[in-house]
């Protein structure tokens, strides 16, 4: 299950996803990263990261679960809190 900070909140078309991301919103450098992380994999065909609503559209091929892109994000997410945090620290 999907935690708070990655929530799909549309994805009924399939081979396509709109997901809410915590701490999307107005970080041109997360989006950046995150777009490209996504764009990296081979069965993801776009992403489009929006810093005004937090949310990303991701389309992908039929072979990839909803729970595996949200994962993904997830996982990315986890690196941009964890470098935020060392950087809070070393300061």
């Amino acid at each position: 299950m999907p935690n708070a900070r990655v929530r799909p909140v549309h994805a009924r078309v399939k081979g396509r996803v709109r997901v809410e991301v915590s701490g999307l919103y107005r970080s041109a450098a997360f989006k950046q990263r995150l777009e490209q992380g996504l764009l990296s994999l081979s069965d993801v065909r776009s992403v489009e990261a929006n810093i005004l609503t937090g949310r990303v559209l991701v389309t992908h091929t039929p072979r990839v679960a909803v729970t595996d892109v949200v994962r993904e994000i997830e996982s990315r997410s986890e690196e941009r809190r964890v470098g935020k945090e060392c950087r809070s620290r070393w300061s």
